[in-house]
């Protein structure tokens, strides 16, 4: 079956329970993602102000002190939930708040019954009969 999944960029709140608001731009984004222009494009849509970003290879890693040094004109960070908890400790000892992009799932109702009927209640009773 052919189901339509959309994608959608949210803001969590930080890690120390902060909702991200407009008094924490302009934000500095980090990320190590395989295209870091499309959370960027996002982010800009949202109307969220950007001071500046820090851009990695795919799967690489920050350097503390270009950070900091990026940091400067910024009073939050903004990056992927994977970059983040690949190492956490370079973002928990930041002197801002960080705030973690997530990706939501979009699935139309109609889609959901279809994924359920034709592909996962098929696949929970095969999985019974072998048990």
């Amino acid at each position: 079956p052919q189901i339509l999944v959309r994608f959608r960029t949210r803001l969590t709140t930080s890690l120390s329970g902060e909702v991200f608001s407009k008094d924490w731009e302009p934000v500095l984004l980090m990320c190590g993602i395989s295209r870091p222009e499309r959370l960027k494009q996002t982010l800009e849509d949202h109307g969220i102000r950007l001071g500046g970003t820090y851009f990695v290879a795919d799967h690489s890693h920050f350097r503390e002190k270009k950070v900091l040094r990026k940091l400067q004109a910024c009073r939050a960070v903004i990056t992927s939930s994977k970059d983040y908890w690949r190492n956490p400790l370079i973002f928990k000892n930041l002197p801002v708040p960080v705030f973690i992009a997530g990706l939501d799932l979009e699935i139309s109702d109609s889609d959901k019954k279809l994924l359920f009927e034709q592909v996962l209640k098929p696949k929970t009773l095969e999985s019974m009969r072998s048990s």
